[in-house]
């Protein structure tokens, strides 16, 4: 069975495929163990707790289940770069103050980076994490070429002071470190983290 669920259900645009409404409390509308591969594309940046979020999505897969979850590459050079000079990663921008409202906000309300959403999964009971990628940006293949090199230094003094104040972090989080400093994290619009039950 293929089923979809949203905050707001009545604006859903697929009448062939079911769209469920999400709970107030953020809890998806499917019993435990219930699922065979949960997609969330582009929906993590939206949600207010994004652990309990990840809890969800672990509750209702199978054992051997895939979670596919997407969301904006706030890692790449772009939204470095303009982190750097704003404050604010690519495609978020300062809210409205006054209002919750997720049409006013663009919806863009919680920016996470590939690191912590792995350790999301992580804490939520996933045995394994990898990542994907989408469309690639020539203007951060731009950017690699004018700060590859002060990139590639200050990576190196990062990763020499983690392993030597903290060996066991380091080695723990060896393959998601290297992963974010890869060329694919770097230039990429969107990352797709998997995780498996």
């Amino acid at each position: 069975m293929i089923s979809a669920c949203d905050i707001f259900p009545e604006s859903f645009r697929y009448p062939e495929v079911k769209c469920l409404w999400i709970l107030p409390d953020g809890r998806l509308p499917y019993e435990d163990s219930s699922v065979d591969v949960a997609c969330s594309l582009e929906v993590i940046e939206h949600v207010e707790d994004q652990f309990a979020f990840t809890r969800e999505l672990h509750r209702i897969l199978r054992p051997g289940g895939l979670a596919i979850i997407s969301t904006p590459n706030v890692l790449n050079l772009n939204s470095r770069w303009r982190n750097l000079h704003s404050g604010f990663a690519t495609l978020f921008d300062p809210l409205l103050l006054s209002s919750a409202d997720p049409v006013h906000t663009s919806g863009h309300i919680n920016p996470v980076s590939y690191y912590y959403l792995a350790y999301q999964l992580r804490r939520a009971g996933f045995e394994s994490t990898s990542v994907a990628y989408d469309r690639f940006k020539d203007s951060a293949r731009f950017l690699l070429l004018l700060c590859g090199p002060m990139i590639w230094i200050g990576n190196q003094l990062f990763r020499r002071r983690l392993n030597a104040r903290k060996k066991d972090v380091a080695t723990e989080n060896a393959s998601i470190l290297k992963e974010m400093w890869s060329l694919k994290m770097l230039t990429s619009r969107s990352v797709i983290a998997l995780a498996t039950k």
